[in-house]
């Protein structure tokens, strides 16, 4: 939901009310209409539309789009100046979009009072989402359009909820009702903290696929070590520091780390992407503390890439410093 012209326009398209009208089809079921809602942070995307009545079958999709929340569909090519030959024009196009949309989620329903549950990968998906547009807040559609398949709210909700309380996201909270429930988060942001468990878990899956049983074979960084009572060298990386501390200002690599985090994150999208994102502010933290072979430490776990990234965007400390770290000068 950017009023940049290079991304789409997204509209978050929701049901307001459902009521019935004194007309019955010819079946003998007294028909129904709809009041739709759609919004956008583009204020010539907002609309208001009511269907009329509407067909049974049709109005089954109205009630799971209900049940569902809101769905985020994308403003079609042109939508303001463009020729759309349908009846209602491009807002109609957007609601055919928005019900073929929530066609194809899994259906939820609260009939018996059911809830939806705590889902971790639900929360490590939106986790994941938010670090994507650090330092950039991202609001609730833009986080579901980021989502497949498209979570429901309360299941978006409790997510919200569960990683707020972990202190793993930010943002100003809407609450209500005798539970204090969350309703709305608006504006969500990821911590710091919130990056340090991605780049932890990250680490600890690498970990995982490094380890053998019986006799072990145990990579950390540039350290490695083999046989059941394998360990690194503890002092390594301390030791790899005191070798270019005098020629390495740590304010300057401080700043040029940060550069660095935010060129790479404008890009990121995979799990590597944000793996990397968490070990630049790792050693980001590291050289604020200046404590250099925390920062190596870090900064081994990256990759050549990264040091062709640094040279590219002239980062020449932060260049330096993660050559010494992949041991290629």
């Amino acid at each position: 939901m950017n009023s940049d012209s290079t991304k789409p326009v997204l509209i978050a398209v929701s049901i307001t009310k459902i009521e019935r009208v004194p007309i019955i089809d010819s079946n003998g079921i007294q028909l129904r209409s709809v009041y739709f809602r759609a919004q956008s942070t583009v204020q010539e995307a907002c609309f208001d539309r009511y269907s009329g009545p509407l067909h049974p079958d049709l109005m089954s999709n109205c009630e799971k789009l209900q049940r569902h929340g809101f769905t985020v569909v994308e403003a079609p090519d042109n939508w303001k100046y463009g020729y759309f030959p349908i009846a209602g024009g491009w807002q109609s196009m957007v609601l055919q979009k928005a019900i073929e949309r929530v066609k194809a989620l899994p259906d939820y329903s609260m009939e018996q009072g059911e809830m939806a549950n705590y889902d971790s990968e639900l929360a490590d998906r939106v986790l994941e989402a938010t670090a994507k547009t650090f330092p950039r807040q991202i609001n609730m559609a833009e986080l579901k359009h980021e989502l497949e398949p498209e979570p429901s709210d309360e299941a978006l909700l409790i997510a919200l909820d569960a990683l707020h309380i972990d202190k793993f996201i930010e943002g100003p909270q809407v609450r209500s009702g005798y539970r204090n429930e969350l309703r709305d988060m608006m504006l969500i942001r990821i911590t710091n903290e919130g990056r340090r468990h991605l780049a932890a878990k990250s680490e600890q899956i690498a970990a995982q696929n490094s380890v053998f049983h019986g006799d072990q074979i145990i990579n950390y960084g540039q350290v490695a070590a083999i046989g059941r009572n394998a360990s690194g060298a503890i002092n390594f990386y301390q030791q790899q520091w005191q070798q270019i501390e005098n020629s390495v200002d740590l304010e300057t690599l401080v700043t040029q780390l940060e550069q660095l985090r935010q060129e790479l994150q404008r890009n990121a999208t995979s799990r590597d992407d944000f793996k990397q994102l968490g070990l630049i502010a790792e050693a980001e933290e590291y050289a604020e503390k200046h404590d250099g072979g925390k920062v190596l430490e870090a900064l081994s776990k990256t990759g050549r890439a990264l040091f062709q990234l640094a040279e590219k965007i002239g980062a020449e400390v932060a260049a330096k410093v993660i050559l010494k770290s992949l041991k290629i000068e």
